[in-house]
């Protein structure tokens, strides 16, 4: 597990449902971005978001309880 973090049940899918949105955030910022600056922006934080819910949904240990 990553740093030796565990997080309850419920915790974890908070967490996940935060990073989705975020992740569709940055995906709407993609599509109605202005400039190529903007979208490109857009497109690393994007990136970034998926990397971090992959980590979560697939490294991270849950804590019973």
């Amino acid at each position: 597990n990553m740093a030796g973090y565990r997080f309850k049940i419920e915790e974890k899918s908070l967490l996940v449902n935060i990073v989705k949105n975020a992740l569709d955030s940055f995906e709407d910022q993609i599509k109605n971005s202005k400039g190529n600056l903007e979208q490109l922006g857009a497109m690393h934080n994007a990136e970034v978001t998926r990397n971090i819910l992959d980590k979560i949904e697939g490294n991270f240990s849950v804590a019973e309880g």
